[in-house]
């Protein structure tokens, strides 16, 4: 499970969060609106298979 969410992560390119940041947006911010919402959506289908097994 911890190699899923690791895999999420690392999905989501560093231009992405220096976009973020370029906008102004806080660390808070970024987290919630960039990194989660891209990482979910990159994790939910391996958790899925996961749990299926």
């Amino acid at each position: 499970m911890a190699e899923n969410v690791r895999g999420g992560l690392q999905s989501i390119s560093s231009t992405q969060l220096e976009a973020a940041t370029a906008l102004g947006l806080s660390s808070p911010l970024i987290v919630v609106l960039m990194v989660l919402s891209q990482a979910l959506r990159a994790v939910v289908p391996a958790m899925v298979g996961q749990f299926i097994g």
